[in-house]
């Protein structure tokens, strides 16, 4: 009995010593591995109060991205590239965009996002970095967008060739970020509409068969309730029923196309549009029911006396608080171009001199017979200057149907 009691505390002590080595071990396997992924911290391009507070999860998306976005920034001169100093005005440039840059795989992984995307979602750079954009879209629009990433299954070679590459899209994500401008929990976050613009590329260059990233630049529609006030000269504000008749309209509109608001109230807005620019009407209208918000692009409006303007619409769907059912639209209306007659109204109110029989101006218009606009920089009377001097202030500009006016009346 003794012997069995001595053979079974020496199995126990053998055992304890085993399990002590093991912890041991796994403790300095531990301990490397912290070691390794702090490293790997440190080597990231990232601010140093930065990196040494990802956890080794965010560390391993965020260095995976970098590899991705390192390979797809590879080219011939890519050495020396990395060799040049880093141009200061490189700064600047997000904060020129009216939303952030974001770089997708064919996975739907986020490989690249500049760091002003929490200013627009709330969501912070590095907590998206490596995830994937299907956890943060709406589960109804993630369909369209695997369809825009990776083409469908059966197409050869020169379909996929020929698909389109420039991409211009909706999308809703999540957003910690109200209307009202106050921060919420991820877990309550609400649905903001994402006007996409892009294209694709391919990942290698030099592998014609190389999975392709799309490259977009996010754009949020703003909230009406988040529009600062006075609005902008070229702008108006309207209020639609669902069907699209004027219910409100700002008196800026007498302005812009010369109708007076008691004379759109009630009207459908399909009355003023374009006949050409009723299929892009009607598909903003479709995405405007489905997302809540859309952004047109140009579209032709009908003036009061006859002729077309050029306008851009930002179309928001208010909701009723308590039944939750949409009950108006409200859209905010940029004009692109003025009409030539009124600005010739403003041109003759600014500078009623260069009308005169005796100035140059009149009889540059005589000999040319233009009927285009022109534009003069703001200078003193003719009398004062030399003739010469004088014409050297004169541009004749002929702005293309499809492009935003010069700014004439600043």
């Amino acid at each position: 009995m003794e012997k069995k009691a001595e053979t079974a505390s020496v199995k126990r002590g053998s055992t304890e010593q085993r399990k002590l080595r093991s912890r041991d071990a796994a403790r300095y396997r531990r301990s490397q591995e912290t070691e390794v992924f702090y490293e790997l911290a440190h080597t990231l391009p990232l601010p140093r109060r930065v990196s040494t507070h990802l956890d080794k999860s965010a560390i391993m998306r965020v260095s995976l991205s970098f590899l991705r976005m390192r390979k797809l920034l590879q080219t011939a001169d890519g050495d020396k590239r990395e060799s040049e100093e880093d141009d200061p005005m490189d700064g600047f440039y997000p904060q020129t965009l009216a939303g952030f840059i974001m770089v997708l795989t064919e996975e739907g992984d986020m490989i690249f996002l500049t760091e002003n995307v929490n200013k627009y979602i709330g969501i912070v750079q590095l907590e998206l970095l490596g995830q994937s954009i299907y956890d943060f879209v709406h589960p109804c629009d993630q369909e369209e967008l695997t369809d825009l990433l990776a083409p469908r299954p059966g197409l050869n070679k020169k379909q996929v060739k020929e698909m389109p590459s420039d991409i211009n899209f909706f999308l809703r994500m999540k957003s910690t970020l109200t209307a009202r401008g106050r921060t919420v929990n991820i877990k309550s976050a609400e649905w903001k509409v994402l006007h996409c613009t892009g294209h694709m590329c391919p990942f290698d260059a030099e592998v014609s068969s190389a999975a392709r990233v799309m490259v977009l630049l996010c754009e949020p529609i703003p909230h009406p309730s988040s529009v600062e006030f006075p609005l902008d000269t070229y702008t108006f504000l309207t209020r639609h029923s669902m069907d699209l008749r004027f219910t409100h309209c700002e008196g800026r509109v007498t302005e812009l196309v010369g109708y007076k608001p008691d004379d759109l109230i009630g009207r459908s807005a399909f009355e003023f549009h374009h006949a050409l620019d009723s299929d892009h009407i009607s598909r903003s209208l479709r995405t405007l029911l489905s997302k809540g918000q859309v952004s047109t692009s140009r579209y032709r409006f009908l003036a009061n006396h006859g002729g077309f303007v050029w306008a851009e619409t930002q179309a928001t769907v208010l909701y009723n608080g308590k039944t939750s059912q949409p009950e108006a639209i409200v859209c905010l209306n940029f004009i692109l171009r003025i009409r030539r007659r009124w600005i010739w109204r403003c041109w003759l109110r600014t500078y009623p001199w260069t009308m005169t029989s005796s100035s140059p101006f009149s009889a540059l218009c005589r000999r040319k017979k233009t009927k285009t606009l022109p534009i003069l920089a703001r200078s003193p009377p003719h009398s004062q200057r030399t003739t010469k001097a004088w014409m050297k202030d004169i541009f004749i500009v002929r702005p293309p149907d499809l492009s935003p006016p010069v700014s004439l009346l600043t």
